[in-house]
């Protein structure tokens, strides 16, 4: 408030002068506006549903101011890219509020049309959207131009007549004739365009016709003069394949009846039919034994053959009985057979050459008949002889659980009483007892000499399993232990010993030792188990694993709980909630656990899992430095460390530091560019680390020592233009003494517009456009632009003019960004300059006002100006680079809020590019990501990430390179 107090009442009075001098100056401003500015239509191009329009425009010897922004209206679609010849800014779509236009602007021209210089330059940009909308765009569009205070409009008509027809195309098939075959085409009729047409065929031919291809789907691009192309698909198709089934009844024997049914299906219209015999229907009768071929032929003349054979087939039935002859005989087999059916009498024909019905005293093997009857008909059939198989059927009585005891029958079957069995053991019968587990062989013989060998499994009974269990009784360490006995296996019941002595299935050990348990069942069969009884081993216990966390994981201690003795089930309690007996990421503090056993004894352990301090740093944003100069300053923040190291990084020399603490580097600068970086160490040993990468430039002579040198801005020149002096006043010094007026700048500046970018890490650029109507009293010296307490970084100006940065200016008072030693501005109507900075963590800043002070000779007015603030987006396109700087691999992840296309890449210090990371399409609101590993040995690299409307670049540093 205090400063507002210094500068109001000057303000209001002044107010009161350029209220009353208002309506004077309008019609004068008005007066020395010249339309002098034109634009012609170069070009349209259509493709698809976008458009593309060349514009030129031109200013003539006229031209009093010169152009500052350039519109035209795009009502409708959208904007995919822009360009124009003079690199100036552009932006899309918004409305200018100081011509009301919406569309494309090209903002900050700089030189165009001053001075009555004629000139040119183009711009072209490609609009998307529907047929509706080109259309309207087609009929006809407004520019405008914005000079000083002058604004003009001009309508634009294209000339339609003049653009080339749209490419368009057709496609037609002729589809191939019969399933399967390669007499189709395709053929392609393009119209508009510019010639000559180019073909590009899926299959690589470049015609505009394919012939004789096989059934499927094609595709063409058709591509004329002008690069406008057409995508054009279309599918050959074929007639289904002719099916043709077939049912067919055998002749019987000798007789001509058979018969022939085809069922015909797919293929084109009706059927005819060619059969060998010469018929000419689906259906042929009347046929005998033999071979019988059809040609099937549908509408379109497609074909298909098949051959068919008609067998005879017999009324005889012939059925059979076989007996097998015996194991001891070789020729006691027989077949007796039964004919029906057929002709009497019958003849027979057996493969062994017999001619009767039936046959005996056979072998083993095949047998084969053929039966022919009065009529000559015929039946086969064969018999297969076997020989009876000599077995034995067993039952076993197993082994007791010691192994002894077992017993076998052996039923013999198909064999001759009487019988012999001689076992493996040396026993001998069909029944043996008494024979031990494990397997065993017998050979038994019957009366006629047939043997057969069989193979016996005695096998042991059900072992028996002794289960013992032993737990505390109580929670005394010196008290006695409770033992749990069980048995399975064996045959129950079973019977308990201690050490010899017969005991109860549960009992109380109270004193140390060892003890045999033993258990017995029915059978007598046994088992033992010998346990060792220590009773303080069997009191409950509690012992921790801990695992600190570290500078790479802050969060993940761990505790790992070893529970022995007490008794099962146990409870685990963390701080007093029930927990698991291994927990993970664990927080940084004091832990309690207590585990409670199934009879309520208690166990406490506690420990600490320690607090990691990871440091911060973020060296803040730095102007560059000019070459070969001292006390040159870099600010940081640093958070949580105890130890710090600057270092400063470059190939050229001259670059050192001369003084530092944790927050501020002092260095000098040599020539070229460095990187500066901190490194901050907790009291943890935890390390972390930023860099910034600072260009020297060259020293413009404005210094502003104290040696007199006439010209270099120093306030005690002799001939700078002093009033002390008479010299020239326009240099605006004021060495007198005199006070200041603060009455005589008569609002000759003004602020003509803002422009606000919002930048990653809480950092805002500003641009200030100051212009003046040419109606000073005097030249500016120098201004002011107050920043509400906060620091600038990445200051500069248009015209390069000396600057102070985050200093108090002792005349007006004011503290922020001073442009000093201006030279030659307030005397020419329409010009400009731009002040371009940045702001960082300053969300309390208001852009929509700035306290200015202007001084120009014995003026100095401190005013509150603003203008429309023109909010941009700080590109489209959001990019992080991590982990960096890195030893080893670096990812990046980048983001577009418009589909567009990016290209990611390497360079080398030299600009050489090292590697292409991404090149290729990007979607909306995609993240994509990828790696770079580390090519060579540089320590630092350089990337840039270019889409169609943003461009983002960095530096990587490699550690260890």
């Amino acid at each position: 408030m205090k400063r507002m107090n210094y500068w109001i009442p000057r303000f209001c009075a002044f107010l009161t002068v350029i209220l009353l001098s208002t309506v004077l100056q309008a019609t004068n401003k008005k007066d020395k506006c010249v339309e002098c500015f034109s634009t012609e239509i170069i070009s349209i191009e259509k493709v698809d549903d976008c458009i593309t329009i060349s514009l030129e425009i031109s200013a003539d010897k006229t031209c009093r101011f010169a152009l500052s922004h350039f519109v035209v209206a795009i009502p409708c679609g959208s904007v995919t890219e822009a360009w124009n010849s003079g690199g100036w800014k552009m932006e899309y779509i918004i409305t200018d509020p100081t011509t009301g236009v919406r569309g494309l602007k090209v903002d900050d021209i700089k030189g165009f049309g001053e001075r009555r210089k004629p000139g040119s330059f183009t711009l072209t940009y490609t609009v998307c959207g529907d047929s509706e909308c080109l259309e309207t765009i087609l009929k006809g569009f407004e520019v405008s131009y914005k000079a000083a205070w002058c604004v003009y409009y001009e309508e634009l008509i294209p000339d339609v007549d003049d653009q080339a027809d749209e490419l368009t195309a057709q496609m037609s098939a002729t589809h191939v004739s019969c399933f399967g075959a390669s007499d189709g085409s395709v053929a392609v009729e393009v119209a508009g365009g510019e010639l000559p047409y180019i073909y590009l065929w899926e299959n690589g031919a470049e015609t505009a016709v394919l012939e004789n291809v096989p059934a499927g789907q094609y595709s063409v691009v058709i591509t004329d003069a002008a690069g406008s192309s057409i995508e054009l698909s279309k599918e050959v198709t074929q007639p289904s394949i002719i099916n043709v089934a077939a049912s067919y009844q055998p002749a019987t024997c000798t007789q001509p009846d058979g018969h022939i049914n085809l069922t015909v299906t797919g293929g084109t219209g009706d059927f005819q039919y060619e059969w060998s015999h010469g018929e000419e229907t689906a259906n042929v009768y009347g046929l005998a034994v033999g071979s019988y071929s059809v040609k099937v032929t549908d509408e379109a003349g497609c074909s298909v053959s098949r051959t068919y054979y008609v067998n005879s087939q017999s009324p005889i039935q012939i059925s059979g009985v076989t007996n097998r002859p015996a194991c001891h005989e070789t020729n006691g087999g027989t077949i007796d057979i039964n004919i029906t059916g057929g002709t009497e009498p019958y003849s027979f024909k057996w493969s062994n050459g017999a001619t009767t019905q039936n046959l005996t005293g056979l072998r083993t093997g095949s047998y084969h008949v053929t039966v022919t009857d009065a009529e000559g008909c015929t039946q086969m059939r064969s018999f297969s002889i076997t020989r009876e198989v000599f077995f034995a059927s067993v039952q076993v009585i197993h082994a007791d659980c010691q192994g002894e005891g077992g017993a076998a029958i052996l039923t013999p079957n198909n064999g001759t009483a009487p019988y012999t069995a001689n076992w493996s053991t040396g026993d001998t019968g069909l029944e043996v007892e008494n024979l031990p587990a494990g397997q065993h062989s017998v050979l038994i013989t019957d009366a006629n000499g047939c043997q057969i060998s069989q193979q016996v499994n005695i096998q042991a009974d059900n072992a028996i399993q002794l289960n013992v269990t032993v737990s505390s009784q109580s929670c005394d360490a010196n008290g006695s232990v409770l033992v749990d006995l069980s048995a399975s296996g064996g045959e129950a019941p079973y019977q308990f010993y201690l050490d010899g002595e017969l005991t109860d299935t549960q009992f109380s050990i109270d004193a140390d030792g060892n003890y045999l348990i033993s258990v017995a069942d029915q059978k007598g069969c046994t088992a033992s188990e010998s346990i060792t009884v220590n009773l303080s081993q069997h009191s409950l216990s509690l012992n921790v694993e801990i695992s600190q966390p570290d500078c790479f994981n802050p969060q993940t201690g761990v505790a790992n709980l070893q529970i022995s003795g007490g008794t099962e089930p146990y409870a685990i309690y963390w701080n007093d909630v029930e927990e698991s007996v291994y927990e993970k990421n664990l927080p940084s503090g004091n832990y309690e656990i207590q585990v409670i056993d199934a009879l309520g004894c208690k166990a406490f352990s506690s420990f600490i899992i320690n607090e990691i301090t990871l440091p911060t740093v973020n060296i803040l944003p730095a102007d560059d430095p000019e070459c070969e100069s001292i006390n040159n300053l870099v600010y940081a923040e640093i958070i949580n460390a105890d130890d710090f190291e600057w270092m400063i990084d470059s190939e050229s020399s001259g670059w050192m530091i001369t003084n530092y603490n944790a927050t501020t580097l002092h260095y000098s600068a040599g020539t070229g560019s460095a990187v500066i970086s901190l490194m901050a160490t907790s009291p943890d040993g935890c390390e972390a680390m930023d860099f910034i990468e600072v260009v020297c430039t060259a020293d413009d002579n404005g210094n502003d020592d104290d040696t007199g040198t006439p010209g270099d801005g120093d306030d005690s020149d002799s001939d700078d233009g002093d009033l002390d002096d008479g010299g020239n006043p326009d240099d605006g010094d004021d060495d007198t003494g005199e006070q200041p007026d603060d009455g005589c700048m008569k609002g000759c500046i003004w602020l003509d517009k803002v422009v606000v970018t919002s930048s990653f890490k809480n950092c805002t650029k500003y641009e200030l456009t100051f212009v003046t109507d040419g109606s000073c009293r005097y030249d500016l010296s120098h201004l002011v632009i107050d920043l509400d307490g906060h620091s600038a970084y990445k200051v500069s100006n248009s015209r390069n003019w000396k600057q102070e940065i985050n200093r108090t200016d002792p005349k007006s008072g004011l503290t922020g960004i001073k442009i000093d030693e201006i030279k030659g501005f307030g005397k020419t109507a329409g010009d400009s300059f731009t002040v371009s900075f940045k702001l960082c963590d300053a969300g309390d800043f208001n852009s929509g006002s700035f306290l200015v002070a202007f001084k120009a000779g014995n003026c100095l007015e401190i005013v509150e100006l603003s203008s429309e603030v023109n909010s941009v987006n700080a590109g489209s396109l959001q990019m992080f680079s991590y982990p960096n700087p890195s030893a080893d691999d670096t990812w990046f992840e980048f983001e577009s809020n418009v589909d567009t296309r990016g290209k990611l890449i390497i360079y080398n210090q030299a600009g050489v590019p090292v590697e292409t990371l991404f090149d290729g399409k990007m979607r909306k609101g995609v993240v994509y990501r990828t790696k770079f590993s580390g090519k060579g040995n540089d320590k630092i690299l350089f990337y840039q990430m270019v889409t169609g409307h943003d461009k983002k670049d960095g530096k990587l540093l490699r550690i260890g390179q």
